[in-house]
């Protein structure tokens, strides 16, 4: 049966399409009813699949089981394509192999398929060397996908050569002329025709060289299992050991830090006594005298007191005297300062002399 590379679009409608190993279209339909059941009942009748190839990342359940169910790579993209990238990949297809498209399913089926052929085609399309047949080629690409390197893959193909060469030999060996042994009185004529097989035993060599085939195949595909279940158990172990390797380079981290703050601890005490002045290297600050609080002065009884201003009687002046016209002094302001009183007192002694010149005067008369 063929190695193809499917494409699934799941969903309440199944999308499926085929490619064959060369990229080109080989079956594609859509499934309603059924589920997984009938999508693997589908693919085993197109074919082995190689490749299962999903349209959107990460990959919806049904395509990782079936992937699963036939040991096939799996192929998710790094992006999903946009709707006018689907639609060309399905005019191309039409344009250039006449494949028809119906619907939306069956056209992001076919861009899965295309999107996982055109992932790996540069290694599918120069992998096989000159002398292979289509089948070889075919089985090559396939272990290719598998993920196994291609000097082991052509390894395992030139096993599966080593029945047809010995069948090869065996066939060269059965039409050689037997001779006749000497002495012999057969008087049966020679004749460089050999004697024909019967059917029985073509069949059993056809059966047995089948079970050859079948036989190293099947040990190509326990090598690469025991191949991936090496890279897990690697995986595992490696993925253990950096496990452990991280977890101590981090306690040595943790005490390094541990230490670095230790030591910057340390380092500022240091400077602290460092630059702080011991009690007996600082100078003796100089004590301040306290002075005793003088009271303010009692005023002594011996003291004479500033005698008070003299007030002269006033005495009204005569009508249309000059006294008249002298300015009258106003009295006292008990908040008046010092100044304004010198004024006052200038004023009313001015004004007292002036008195007694008019009754001199007037008493002259």
């Amino acid at each position: 049966m063929p190695y193809l590379i499917i494409g699934v679009d799941p969903g309440h409608t199944i999308g499926l399409a085929a490619l064959d190993l060369s990229g080109h279209p080989v079956r594609i339909t859509h499934i309603q009813q059924g589920g997984f059941g009938a999508a693997l009942s589908a693919l085993e009748s197109w074919g082995t699949p190689s490749l299962v190839a999903s349209d959107v990342r990460p990959a919806p359940e049904l395509v990782l089981k079936l992937a699963s169910a036939f040991n096939a790579a799996l192929f998710v993209p790094e992006r999903p394509w946009r709707e006018d990238d689907k639609r060309q990949v399905a005019a191309q297809m039409l344009e250039q192999f006449s494949f028809p498209v119906e619907n939306v399913h069956e056209r992001d089926a076919l861009s899965a398929a295309v999107q996982g052929w055109r992932a790996h085609q540069n290694m599918l399309r120069g992998s096989a060397p000159a002398g292979f047949s289509d089948e070889e080629t075919d089985i090559l690409r396939h272990l290719l996908l598998q993920g196994i390197r291609h000097t082991a893959a052509l390894e395992m193909i030139s096993k599966l050569r080593q029945p047809e060469a010995e069948k090869e030999r065996m066939e060269e060996k059965q039409v050689q002329p037997v001779a006749s042994a000497p002495g012999s009185s057969s008087r049966r004529p020679s004749s460089s025709r050999p004697e024909p097989l019967s059917s029985s035993s073509l069949s059993l060599e056809r059966t047995v060289s089948e079970l050859r085939k079948r036989v190293s195949f099947l040990e190509a595909e326990r090598e690469t299992l025991m191949q991936r279940i090496r890279l897990l158990q690697n995986g595992v172990a490696g993925e253990r050991m950096a496990n452990h390797e991280r977890l101590k380079m981090a306690a040595q981290i943790q005490r390094l830090q541990n230490h670095i703050h230790y030591l910057n601890k340390r380092r500022g005490r240091g400077k602290e006594k460092q630059f702080r002045p011991s009690p007996s290297t600082l100078p003796a600050r100089p004590q301040t005298q306290v002075r005793p609080s003088v009271p303010a002065p009692k005023p002594s009884a011996l003291a004479a007191p500033h005698p008070p201003p003299v007030f002269a009687k006033k005495t009204p002046p005569a009508p249309h005297s000059p006294a008249s016209t002298l300015p009258q002094p106003s009295p006292p302001s008990p908040s008046a300062p010092d100044g304004d009183l010198k004024k006052l007192n200038a004023l009313r002694l001015q004004r007292m002399i002036e008195e007694y010149r008019l009754s001199r005067i007037s008493s002259s008369r």
